[in-house]
């Protein structure tokens, strides 16, 4: 069975989105270098980059069929690291994150996401502390369950 939406074009299609929102700054170009921007991160996927300070990346974690296996949930991780005394902080992007991606419950919302990729839900199933990390800098990372509807190609 094949389903055409991968977790690389999930995760390329997030950025995209995000950035499309003014959330973050996001190329799919390898030889980008991104501004120091406390308002919007730079984003990355898998790990975060060491350069700028404030920066998210987004990893999938999981993709499970089991509720439904014609609609995968992929759940994705979104780290988020701002500047030592940064005016904007860790815990204020998460929410502005939350507040752009989070579908309230009992509401249907589909969206199709930049390359074609067709979410029907997303929910925010882990909401973590704050910490700093060795070098004072600022961390969150919060967990999505994203429902996809695939079009495709399945045999």
């Amino acid at each position: 069975m094949k389903f055409s939406t991968t977790s690389n074009e999930l995760l390329a299609a997030l950025g995209l989105y995000l950035a499309g929102l003014d959330l973050v700054q996001y190329s799919e170009s390898e030889d980008v270098v991104y501004d120091e921007d406390p308002d919007r991160p730079a984003y990355a996927w898998r790990e975060l980059p060491a350069d700028p300070d404030t920066a998210v990346s987004a990893t999938v974690t999981n993709d499970a069929r089991d509720r439904d296996h014609w609609n995968p949930d992929y759940y994705v991780r979104l780290r988020i690291r701002t500047a030592e005394n940064s005016a904007v902080d860790a815990d204020d992007l998460a929410d502005r994150f939350f507040n752009h991606l989070h579908v309230p419950d009992h509401y249907y919302q589909p969206q199709t996401w930049p390359g074609g990729v067709r979410v029907i839900d997303v929910r925010r199933v882990v909401r973590a502390q704050s910490a700093t990390d060795s070098n004072n800098r600022l961390m969150r990372a919060d967990s999505y369950r994203i429902t996809l509807n695939p079009p495709g190609e399945i045999s």
